[in-house]
């Protein structure tokens, strides 16, 4: 039997969408797979910031997306990288809670703190783990004081969002760099070293052999039958309609909500929790920490520069806020001059490590922002309405999801659901075309007759 040749489209071209285009490469060979995308590059949410020292010729990477991975929890993200030949560094970022001059006594009580809560959930029930959040459960197990010292100290406000489940709670904590070596978890986190959008971009590299793309394409209808599914793209020169075999939908969910003919139903999207994450940075002339002794370390703040990374490498300082924070640091940058930003940022660092950062060496730092309205996604306590991996919302479209496994960390969960999503095409094209060639010609049937 010859190989199935289907068209395949693929809306997104983020680490799912091209994963999933690179597996059905492998699995179906003589296959046509176009990729669509509303916006103007691949990447999806890996966005990564060359930086370069115009002085000394270097380059440094700001991670404003996707920033590090663990080679033991993260296997997939961990084989991808090595079969692109993208080499990774070492990514070091100790937890320094609160202040400077009270770290090591904060982090010895939020060790204690969390190693009680970790106690705790080990002897509660299945039906505890699953359907309490996590805030109820640290208030009940180690009192609210504690509850709120857990979510100050690590700068994660997601935590005390009243559907992130005991169980996802626990989970954050330990496949963190800055707070699983809490429980003297893992050590060897590791980052590529030309920045994690490197991935992407070499990914659509190897796809433009075989594959076409589309840019600045946005999907706005969608029909499928029991032959074909039909997409409609709004796109630079009006509108567009494209014809496929196969849909894969490797987008947000959210963004199928505006999508005639395409939504995923809605007992499913309001099951899951989406919550706010904004990134930025401030590169300086000069590594200012490294003569403190901060370099390496992550500072976490009650502003709305909720975590601050003075990185081991580099002139850049990172910021990272979650949930109501990030809500606060994006009205900031988006109401705020810079002088105002600038004099904001002096007093997060003030209130972090003690140090008199004039507003004037702030204001002449380079910096950048991103802001991800659906930067968090996780299901509500107890529900995960999806079948393992990905969604077949019929036999011609798929949607394709970290939202559809249970991995630890979502670039890898993408990785594993594209994975699922291209066999399950594979699978299905192949018996489509056995079903074809079982079926006797019109001339054989005549002659039968």
């Amino acid at each position: 039997m010859p190989s199935p040749n289907p068209h395949i489209a693929i809306v997104g071209t983020g680490v799912a969408g091209l994963m999933a285009g690179r597996r059905l490469r492998e699995l179906l060979p003589n296959s046509r797979i176009a990729f669509y995308d509303a916006a103007s590059q691949s990447g999806g949410r890996l966005k990564s910031i060359v930086i370069k020292d115009d002085v000394e010729g270097a380059e440094e990477i700001v991670e404003l997306g996707g920033a590090r991975f663990h080679p033991e929890h993260h296997p997939m993200v961990h084989a991808l990288l090595e079969q692109l030949e993208i080499p990774t560094r070492d990514y070091q970022c100790a937890l320094s809670p609160v202040h400077r001059a009270y770290f090591g006594y904060v982090l010895d009580v939020l060790r204690d703190i969390l190693q009680r809560l970790q106690a705790s959930f080990k002897e509660a029930t299945p039906a505890e783990q699953s359907y309490l959040s996590f805030g109820d459960a640290a208030a009940r197990f180690l009192g609210s004081d504690a509850r709120d010292l857990i979510a100050t100290a690590v700068g994660y406000d997601t935590l005390l969002h009243p559907n992130m489940s005991f169980a996802s709670g626990m989970e954050l904590l330990r496949q963190h760099p800055e707070t699983s070596t809490l429980w003297g978890g893992h050590q060897g986190w590791l980052t590529p070293a030309k920045g994690f959008q490197s991935l992407t971009h070499a990914l659509e590299a190897e796809l433009r052999q075989t594959c076409t793309f589309h840019y600045g394409r946005s999907l706005r209808t969608f029909t499928s039958s029991a032959v074909c599914c039909q997409l409609g793209f709004d796109c630079p020169t009006g509108h567009s309609t494209e014809i496929a075999d196969y849909v894969i939908l490797a987008v947000a969910m959210r963004d199928l909500e505006h999508v005639s003919g395409a939504r995923v139903p809605k007992v499913v999207s309001d099951a899951v929790i989406d919550v706010p994450l904004a990134k930025g940075y401030f590169t300086f002339d000069a590594p200012w920490w490294t003569d403190l002794g901060l370099k390496g370390q992550c500072f976490t703040t009650a502003t709305a520069f909720r975590k601050i990374y003075f990185p081991a490498q580099g002139r850049s300082v990172q910021i990272y806020s979650d949930g109501p924070s990030a809500r606060l640091l994006q009205e900031l940058v988006a109401k705020s001059t810079r002088e105002e930003i600038a004099r904001e940022f002096s007093a997060a660092l003030q209130d972090a490590v003690s140090i008199p950062m004039s507003t004037q060496r702030v204001l002449e730092a380079q910096s950048g922002w991103a802001f991800w309205e659906r930067g968090v996604s996780f299901w509500k306590p107890g529900l995960r309405l999806m079948p393992p991996d990905c969604l077949a919302i019929s036999d011609r479209h798929y949607f394709c999801s970290d939202l559809c496994t249970t991995s630890n960390g979502w670039v890898e969960g993408a990785l594993v659901s594209a994975d699922a999503t291209a066999r399950k095409i594979a699978e299905h094209a192949r018996q489509r075309a056995l079903q074809l060639d079982d079926q006797p010609s019109a001339e054989t049937a005549g002659v039968r007759a």
